[in-house]
């Protein structure tokens, strides 16, 4: 059974180098367990090997949408999926919001990444969390 660190993680799809290392810092300030992947077969990876609090997927990565359907057909179709695109990318994204149980900015993460957090954890658990 995981521990309650491991219940906290946010496993996430992003990357761009230098956004990882924000997130990461982020997620440090909120005592938060980071894991990164980079690629569709490390996230796939780490997706079975522990079980994350959330998914955090970059919808502007190139081949996302098969990383998308392989979240949500194998040992993480049950989590739940945080997207994140940018302004100027919303409308070219769009497709793909659905598959996610949240989209939210790369402005959002920056500006209140703990509530997003507590927020798409509601999802897991239950208690809603969507607009």
């Amino acid at each position: 059974m995981p521990d309650d660190r491991t219940r906290e993680a946010v496993l996430a799809f992003i990357p761009d180098l230098f956004f990882s290392t924000k997130v990461e810092a982020l997620c440090a300030g909120l005592g938060r367990p980071f894991v990164l992947a980079r690629t569709e077969a490390d996230l796939m990876a780490k997706a079975a090997a522990a079980r994350p609090a959330v998914l955090l997927v970059d919808l502007t990565a190139p081949a996302v949408e098969g990383v998308l359907t392989r979240l949500r057909e194998g040992p993480a179709a049950g989590l739940p999926l945080l997207g994140y695109t940018t302004h100027a990318d919303w409308k070219r994204t769009k497709p793909l919001h659905a598959r996610c149980d949240r989209v939210i900015t790369k402005d959002d993460i920056a500006a209140n990444l703990a509530g997003e957090l507590e927020r798409i954890t509601r999802l897991r658990d239950g208690g809603g969390g969507g607009d």
